[in-house]
Order: structure tokens, then C-alpha cells, then sequence
């Protein structure tokens, strides 16, 4: 198994971190060590391919959203009336699609979630760091790190989800859906505190408190993901009814498409 020796890299940017996808020599260093990155991924199925080279294709910024109208519903820690809305606030997290292309076989596409965060006395764990960032502007240093490591991005994850948020990147638009089981569930919730699921998966799964299971697909491929296709009939057809909720609460999981079709 092919693992390359993992460090990352200081970059710096003048004004604003998400510069770090825009100036081309700080992206193609971003770019690297993301790839060496993955590596050091349970979901990355590439481990014994040597990477020829690797681009940021898209990027869709999660700070600012777009909302469709829809009855009430229940998020995370608070319960709603009338409207769905989600605060405006500073982007924190882009989502990233990175191609790699291979010495052999076939190129694929990741999807990874980058936040920045301000350096802290204790800092981000090694596990989720990508890179360390200095802001020349504002004479700032921080991380650039995968976002699944923040309980803040877990957390609006599913309000995006509820909410059926929009968000534009460059080449698509990033659309989230819900079925109304999603609200019959979460109206009796009493906690929803998110958390990384772990063990060896294909995939990121995020478990919210004991009623849900969010399943974050890594590697991007055209078309509708079979699970999700699987979990759409059930749902249809209330099979969930007479299972155990747990088990089978990823039929429910909500579509999440991007236009072009990226999104697995």
C-alpha cells in the first residue's frame, strides 16, 4: 500500500482565506496536500495508485444559502414556526471536488468540506489538518482543515437539509432535499447532538443523537447514487415502518445533487 509521507504546508494569502482556491501557486500547493491528504483516509479506495496529479475542479462556498418556502420543522437544538430560515453568516466551509488523475486507470472525484478556524490554544486535531494559513492583512494564523471535524459544519449540515438550502458554486448549484419523514422524525427528538460514526467505511456517516443517520458520499460519480435510489423506494413504499428505526433511518437520508451530476 502506497502511503505518502503526510506533512502540511504553511500558506499565506493577503486578504481572505478562501483565496487559497483562486491564487493558481497557493491552489496547486492546497491541491497537493489535499491529495496526500486522502491517503490517510479510511473512505479513499485508491490507496495502492500512484496520483499523477490533482485539481479543484468546484467550489461551493456554505456560508450564505438560498431558502425554498416549506411548513414548519424541527432543527437541531431549537424548534421552528412558520418559515424555515438559516442565519446569514460569514462563509466558514467550502466544498471542495477534487480530481485525481492516475499513473493508471481511471481519474476519480472527491468531495472534501474545507473550514478555516483561527489558530486556538489547542488547535485542530492532526486527524481532519490540511494546511496552516497566515492572513498577511490582518497578521492572522489559522488552519485549513476538513470540515467533518467540526461539530458547527456537522450541525448545519442538516439544517441546510431541512431548510432545503441552495448554494452556488462555479459550475453547478448545490441543491438539498428532504422527504417529510425527515420532519416526522425529528419533531419528537430530544437530542440531536452530532457525531462522526466511526470505524471503516466507504463513506463519512454522521450520527444525530439516536434518531438520525447522515451518510456523506466522498467519492463523486455521475448519476443518482444507489443508496439513495434504494432509500427513496422504501421510503415510498413506508417499509421503514416495520423495521427498527436505526436501521434503516439512511433510506430516509436526504438527496443532495449538484448540477452538473458530481454528487454520488
Amino acid at each position: 500500500m502506497l502511503q505518502p509521507q503526510r506533512s502540511q504546508p504553511q500558506l499565506t494569502v493577503s486578504s481572505n482565506w478562501q483565496d487559497v482556491f483562486t491564487v493558481p501557486q497557493i491552489k496547486t500547493a492546497l491541491e497537493s496536500s489535499l491529495s496526500t491528504y486522502l491517503y490517510s483516509c479510511r473512505w479513499f479506495d485508491a490507496k495502492g495508485r500512484i496520483v499523477r496529479s490533482a485539481t479543484i475542479i468546484e467550489t461551493i462556498p456554505l456560508g450564505e444559502a438560498r431558502f425554498r418556502e416549506r411548513p414548519p420543522i424541527s432543527l437541531p437544538g431549537r424548534r421552528t414556526t412558520g418559515w424555515a430560515s438559516l442565519e446569514t453568516r460569514e462563509t466558514k466551509t467550502v466544498l471542495a471536488m477534487l480530481r485525481l488523475e492516475y499513473t493508471e486507470g481511471d481519474p476519480q472525484t472527491y468531495l472534501i468540506p474545507l473550514s478555516y478556524e483561527k489558530n486556538s490554544p489547542v488547535g485542530k486535531d492532526n486527524l481532519h489538518l490540511v494546511a496552516h494559513l497566515y492572513i498577511i492583512s490582518t497578521e492572522e494564523s489559522g488552519q485549513i482543515y476538513d470540515a467533518v471535524g467540526d461539530k458547527e459544519f456537522l450541525s448545519f449540515t442538516l439544517k441546510a437539509i431541512s431548510t432545503q438550502g441552495s448554494y452556488q458554486g462555479k459550475a453547478g448549484t448545490l441543491s438539498a432535499n428532504s422527504t417529510p419523514v425527515l420532519a416526522t422524525l425529528t419533531e419528537a427528538a430530544h437530542n440531536l447532538e452530532p457525531a462522526l460514526l466511526p470505524g471503516e467505511q466507504s463513506n463519512t456517516s454522521i450520527v444525530y443523537g439516536d434518531r438520525l443517520i447522515l451518510k456523506l458520499f466522498r467519492k463523486l460519480e455521475a448519476g443518482m447514487n444507489p443508496d439513495l435510489e434504494i432509500g427513496r423506494f422504501l421510503t415510498e413504499k413506508k417499509a421503514w415502518n416495520s423495521l427498527h428505526p436505526l436501521r434503516v433511518i439512511w433510506s430516509i437520508i436526504p438527496k443532495i445533487m449538484v448540477s452538473p451530476p458530481l454528487w454520488g
